[in-house]
């Protein structure tokens, strides 16, 4: 069950996006003749992209593991829905980097078009990352994803006892 504790790493990771993309499009402004390839708010931006990267492919592959649990208990249709944002997500962080990647070889006036292109890009990111959240927040509470993985840790004969207490108070009489 790695699935919910990776992909929080590119969800928030997504929010750092815009704001980078927007320092670095001011200081090019700035200094439009610069080599971006020098620049440390572009190399940020580039491992914080990479980073966001594979863990949107770790999370995609954690999530096809867990699916086949889940996928006893809930219905087809909203796993393959979560799990087609998903990938339209990563499509896009994917997208994000390569354009962020280019821009440090581009000519000055293409480089500012590109750079603006890549700030709407991280936004439709954000979108994307909030549905696939959604998504998944769905499985887990309105299809009871998680109860798949009790009845595999539990066993799936196992049932709770009843009136059992575990009160402290009770330890005393």
């Amino acid at each position: 069950m790695l699935h919910p504790m990776v992909i929080h790493l590119p969800l928030g990771l997504m929010f750092l996006a815009p704001i980078i993309i927007f320092l670095l499009w001011q200081k090019v402004k700035e200094n439009a003749d610069q080599d971006l390839s020098q620049n440390d708010l572009w190399r940020v931006l580039i491992v914080v992209l990479l980073i966001m990267t594979i863990a949107s492919f770790v999370s995609m592959m954690t999530g096809e593991h867990d699916e086949e649990i889940v996928e006893k208990l809930v219905p087809e249709e909203p796993i393959e829905s979560h799990e087609d944002i998903a990938k339209i997500f990563t499509i896009s962080v994917v997208i994000l980097l390569a354009g962020s990647v280019a821009i440090a070889y581009l000519k000055e006036n293409i480089r500012n078009l590109m750079i603006i292109s890549l700030l709407g890009l991280s936004l439709v990111v954000i979108a994307l990352g909030g549905l696939t959240g959604k998504k998944g927040g769905e499985l887990v509470y309105q299809h009871k994803a998680a109860n798949a993985f009790d009845a595999k840790t539990v066993g799936d004969n196992a049932q709770p006892k009843k009136n059992e207490k575990h009160d402290k108070d009770d330890d005393d009489d």
